[in-house]
C-alpha cells in the first residue's frame, strides 16, 4: 500500500468532475446527503466560489468505539449551529435543511472537495515529513487548505452515520 494519503492524492490528480465525493467504507449515508450537498453548492452566495474547497457533512459516530469524552447521539438543532460546531454529532436534518455554517474542518469520512480550485491551489493530502500512514490526515488537510486561503462550507444535513469498525486500530505502529 502507498498509505491513505497517496491514495487521495491520486484521487485528487485523476477526478474528472469537478466534485469529489470521500466516504469512508464504515459509514452509512443518509438517503438525502448527495441532496443535501448539491442544495449547498445551490446556496454557496457567502464568499467567492473561487475560495470555497470544501463542503463538510456531519458523520455521527453511533458507537464510540473510541470513548471519546463528551459523545452524545442527541439530535442538534439548528439554532445550535455556529462556525466552530461539531461535525461529529447528529443533527436534524429537517430543521437543518438549507443551512450551512463556514468551517476550517472537514472529515474524510463524509466530504465533498470542490477539484479545481484545490488544484490550483496546489493542496494535497501528502505533506513532506509525515510519510506514516495513519488518521490524522483530514485534520493535515484541512489545516493545508486554510493556508491556501481556502474555505470550506459546513453542512450538517449532508448526514452520515459511523459505525467504526472493530479492531485494534491502526496497525503501523
Amino acid at each position: 500500500s502507498t498509505g491513505v494519503r497517496a491514495s487521495r492524492d491520486w484521487q485528487l490528480d485523476t477526478c474528472p468532475t469537478q466534485w469529489l465525493w470521500l466516504v469512508d467504507d464504515d459509514v452509512v449515508l443518509n438517503c438525502e446527503c448527495l441532496q443535501a450537498y448539491m442544495r449547498a453548492d445551490a446556496c454557496q452566495g457567502l464568499f467567492d466560489l473561487n475560495e470555497l474547497g470544501f463542503f463538510a457533512g456531519s458523520k455521527c459516530d453511533v458507537n464510540n468505539r473510541r470513548g471519546y469524552a463528551g459523545f452524545s447521539t442527541a439530535v442538534q438543532r439548528r439554532s445550535s449551529l455556529t462556525p466552530t460546531s461539531n461535525h461529529s454529532l447528529v443533527y436534524d436534518v429537517s430543521d437543518c435543511w438549507d443551512c450551512a455554517e463556514v468551517t476550517q474542518v472537514l472529515d474524510t469520512g463524509n466530504c465533498m472537495l470542490h477539484i479545481p480550485v484545490i488544484r490550483k491551489a496546489g493542496c494535497r493530502f501528502s505533506q513532506p515529513g509525515c510519510e506514516f500512514n495513519s488518521s490524522g490526515d483530514a485534520t493535515m488537510f484541512s489545516l493545508v487548505l486554510a493556508k491556501a486561503g481556502l474555505k470550506g462550507l459546513f453542512c450538517p444535513s449532508a448526514q452520515a452515520f459511523h459505525l467504526e469498525k472493530a479492531g485494534v486500530g491502526f496497525s503501523e505502529f
